[in-house]
């Protein structure tokens, strides 16, 4: 059986990483530390994610949530930006930090998520092999629930 609190939940399945974590629900489930799979071909600014799939049929190490998108599901969720490691960000629930440690942004990230190359750079893909995009903050009903405060539970 799985507690209502866990300690880590990684997110890291090539696609749809941006999805799984918004349908967790929190009132059911909730983890200390997150970390999430993003995109690193994706510009800071981007708050893109794959259109979700059930089946993910497309062969693309590059259908990953981007930084930015993922920094807005974590905030949404109550999680604040705490560090990251090659192609993850990871987040701590904020309740569970200091305020001093709450406020961590991408460009304060202490590391160059662009410095790591893609691996699938290099690997002839034919055409239909890339998934759609949703851009979050252009999709109406994909921003007004960003733009949401979280609920906290006391963790």
């Amino acid at each position: 059986m799985v507690p209502k609190i866990y300690d880590l939940l990684t997110l890291d399945f090539d696609m749809n990483e941006y999805w799984v974590w918004k349908a967790i629900d929190q009132s059911k489930f909730i983890a200390r530390v997150v970390a999430i799979e993003i995109g690193v071909q994706s510009w800071m600014n981007e708050s893109s994610a794959v259109v979700y799939q059930r089946h993910n049929k497309y062969i693309d190490w590059s259908a990953k949530t981007s930084p930015l998108a993922a920094l807005l599901i974590a905030r949404r969720k109550g999680y604040c930006l705490v560090s990251g490691a090659l192609w993850h960000l990871i987040f701590v629930y904020c309740s569970l930090l200091s305020q001093s440690d709450q406020n961590m942004d991408l460009h304060d990230l202490p590391w160059d998520v662009f410095a790591y190359e893609d691996p699938g750079k290099g690997i002839e893909k034919s055409p239909g092999q890339f998934p759609p995009w949703i851009d979050l903050m252009k999709d109406e009903k994909e921003k007004q629930y960003l733009a949401q405060h979280p609920e906290y539970v006391k963790v």
